[in-house]
C-alpha cells in the first residue's frame, strides 16, 4: 500500500513541477461575458483550457505550452499563436474571446 501511494505521490509531484508555469497559470473567470470555462486536462508540457459561448454555443480550445520561459498560447479555431509571459496569458485569453 504504501508503494502504491508513493508512486501516486510522485507522479503528482512529477507532473506539477515539471512545468510549474502552466500549472500557475489562472484562467479567467468570463461567466459573466457569456463564456463557460470547461478544463480539458493536460500532459507532460501541455495544458488544454476550454471555453463555450453559453449563448452559441461557440468553444474555443486554447492549447498552452512552455518555451524557454515564456507560454505559447495556441487557438487552431481562431487562427492564434502567440508567445508571452506567463502573467500575461489570463489578460490575453479574456481580449481574444470578449472584444
Amino acid at each position: 500500500m504504501r508503494k502504491v501511494l508513493f508512486a501516486f505521490v510522485l507522479s503528482l509531484f512529477l507532473s506539477g513541477t515539471a512545468f510549474a508555469g502552466l500549472s500557475d497559470i489562472k484562467m479567467p473567470d468570463l461567466t459573466p461575458q457569456g463564456w463557460m470555462y470547461m478544463p480539458a486536462g493536460s500532459q507532460p508540457g501541455v495544458r488544454y483550457e476550454g471555453y463555450v459561448n453559453t449563448k452559441t454555443m461557440y468553444d474555443v480550445l486554447f492549447i498552452l505550452t512552455e518555451e524557454g520561459g515564456q507560454i505559447i498560447v495556441k487557438a487552431k479555431k481562431l487562427g492564434i499563436v502567440s508567445t508571452m509571459p506567463e502573467s500575461e496569458v489570463p489578460n490575453f485569453i479574456k481580449t481574444v474571446l470578449v472584444k
